[in-house]
């Protein structure tokens, strides 16, 4: 994992770890630690799940923090900066609903294919480009 990859999930935990205490109405240390420490096994087995089935697969993948930058079909319809949305909206919403909403949703996956080693295991694979069935599996 690229050290950027391991900032963007740590950063997740955190804001998880806030929106989670944030929801229980009580702002103090003993549970934000809690709820961290949960957040950190939910985050961590979802992208560790994640990145053990793509290895699977001969697929990298590389997580990080949900970002909205296209907002149009053309070309010139993207912002110059990406718009961190995984953790302005979590945190938005939470701040709104006075923690009565709850939107854990954080982080976004890019994959690429790796050089298959298709031959070794003696199948065949029809695409030379990662499809929607490869993420699914």
């Amino acid at each position: 994992m690229a050290k950027k990859e391991i900032a963007h999930i740590i950063i997740a935990i955190l804001a998880m770890g806030f929106v989670m205490t944030f929801l229980n109405n009580q702002l103090d240390a003993n549970t934000f630690l809690t709820s961290t420490l949960f957040a950190a096994i939910i985050v961590l087995v979802s992208v560790g799940g994640k990145k053990i089935g793509a290895y699977r697969r001969d697929i990298k993948i590389e997580h990080s923090i949900w970002k909205f930058s296209r907002w149009g079909f053309y070309q010139r319809s993207q912002l110059k900066t990406p718009v961190p949305m995984g953790l302005l909206i979590p945190l938005i919403i939470s701040f709104l609903s006075r923690g009565a909403a709850r939107f854990l949703t954080f982080l976004q996956f890019d994959g690429k294919a790796l050089p298959t080693k298709v031959a070794k295991k003696g199948w065949s694979r029809r695409f030379s480009d990662l499809m929607e069935w490869d993420f699914a599996m």
